[in-house]
C-alpha cells in the first residue's frame, strides 16, 4: 500500500477539523472543543514557535562558522540581499495587485458587515486612532446592536489573538516614531537572550548568528573545532526535533483548525461565513505563493512539482493558524470599514 504523503495528511486533517467544527457548532458543542480540542492546536502552535529560534540560530552558525574562506559570505551576502530586495519588490505588487483585485476580505454578509464597523469605530475611539473616514455608525445602529457588540468586543480583548495585535501596532508605532536608522540599529542586540525569548526580535538572532559564525570561521581549526563540532551536533538534534513534531502534524493541525473555528463562530451560519472569507483568503494567498514560486523556479530551472510538494508542508502546517489570524485582525481593523 502507497504510503500518504504528509502533505496530503495535513489536507485531509484540516478537512476534519472543519467537519468537526461545523458538527460542534450545529450540536452546541464548541465549549467542548474550546476546552478539550484546541489546546492541542496551541501547544502545536508552541513546538514551532520554540523550536524556530534554535534552529535558526545553530543553522546560521553551524553553516557560517563552516566557511573555508570569509571572503565567500560577503559575495554571497552581496547576492543574498539584491535578491532579496528584487523578490520583495516582487512579492508586494503581486500581493497587492491580487488583493485590490478579489478583495478577500469585503464582507458580504450584512450582520457580519456592520458588527465588524462597530468593533472598528470601538477600537478606534478607544485608542484614540484616527478613522479611515467620517461616517459614525454608533450613533446609526441601535443601541442594542451596539450593546451586543460592545460586549462581545470587551471579550475579544482579553483573547492571546487581541493582545497579540496590539503590541504589533505599538511596535510598529514605536518604529515610525524613530529616525531613518532605526531598522539599523533595531538589527544589534542590546541582549541576546532577549532576542532569543521573543519570536519577533528574530533579526537580532541571525545577526548575532552570523556575527558568532564569521569569528569561529576567521579562528583556527585547532581552537575551534570542538566548537564547530557542538554547533554542528545542536542543529542536527533541533532538525531532528522539528521531524519527530511533524509526525504528530495531522492531529496537531486538525485540533488547530477546530478549535479557531470554535472560537470564531458562535453559530452555523457564522461559520459558513468564515469559511466563505477563509476560502477567498487562502485562495488568493496560494495565487500569490505560486506566482512567486514559478518565478524562483522558472529562474532557477527547479522541478515544480518537487518544491511544491515540499513547501505544501509548511504551508499547510501554518496556513490554519495565520489564515484565523488574519480574519480576526482584520475583522477588528482593516476589512471592518468595508461598506
Amino acid at each position: 500500500m502507497k504510503k500518504i504523503q504528509l502533505h496530503w495528511k495535513i489536507l485531509i486533517a484540516m478537512g476534519f477539523g472543519i467537519i468537526w467544527a461545523i458538527f460542534s457548532g450545529y450540536f452546541g458543542l464548541n465549549s467542548f472543543t474550546i476546552d478539550w480540542i484546541d489546546p492541542f492546536g496551541t501547544i502545536f502552535i508552541n513546538f514551532l514557535k520554540f523550536l524556530a529560534i534554535p534552529l535558526v540560530l545553530f543553522s546560521i552558525i553551524s553553516g557560517v562558522g563552516s566557511l573555508g574562506d570569509i571572503s565567500q559570505l560577503g559575495r554571497m551576502g552581496a547576492k543574498t540581499l539584491v535578491l532579496y530586495l528584487i523578490t520583495t519588490v516582487i512579492a508586494v505588487s503581486i500581493g497587492l495587485g491580487l488583493v485590490n483585485f478579489f478583495q478577500p476580505g469585503k464582507q458580504s454578509n450584512e450582520l457580519t458587515k456592520v458588527e465588524n464597523r462597530l468593533k472598528y469605530e470601538l477600537w478606534a475611539d478607544e485608542t484614540q486612532t484616527p478613522r479611515v473616514d467620517t461616517e459614525n455608525w454608533l450613533l446609526k445602529a441601535d443601541a442594542e446592536t451596539v450593546e451586543r457588540v460592545r460586549e462581545k468586543y470587551k471579550a475579544e480583548q482579553s483573547s492571546a489573538d487581541y493582545q497579540a495585535m496590539s503590541a504589533k501596532n505599538s511596535k510598529v508605532v514605536e518604529i515610525s516614531s524613530g529616525g531613518p536608522l532605526k531598522p539599523l540599529v533595531d538589527i544589534v542586540p542590546d541582549n541576546i537572550l532577549k532576542a532569543m525569548m521573543d519570536p519577533a526580535l528574530m533579526l537580532q538572532v541571525i545577526f548575532f548568528a552570523i556575527f558568532f559564525g564569521i569569528a569561529l570561521a576567521l579562528l583556527p581549526q585547532e581552537q575551534v573545532g570542538t566548537v564547530k563540532l557542538f554547533f554542528n551536533g545542536m542543529n542536527e538534534v533541533f532538525v531532528k526535533m522539528v521531524h519527530i513534531v511533524m509526525l504528530a502534524a495531522p492531529f496537531f493541525v486538525f485540533c488547530l483548525m477546530a478549535g479557531i473555528l470554535a472560537k470564531s463562530a458562535d453559530n452555523l451560519a457564522q461559520m459558513l461565513d468564515i469559511f466563505v472569507s477563509l476560502g477567498k483568503y487562502g485562495l488568493v494567498v496560494l495565487s500569490g505563493l505560486n506566482l512567486v514560486l514559478s518565478g524562483h523556479v522558472l529562474a532557477q530551472k527547479l522541478p515544480l512539482s518537487n518544491i511544491w510538494t515540499k513547501c505544501l508542508v509548511a504551508w499547510m502546517a501554518r496556513f490554519p493558524e495565520t489564515s484565523s489570524a488574519s480574519c480576526r485582525s482584520r475583522a477588528l481593523i482593516s476589512s471592518l470599514v468595508q461598506k
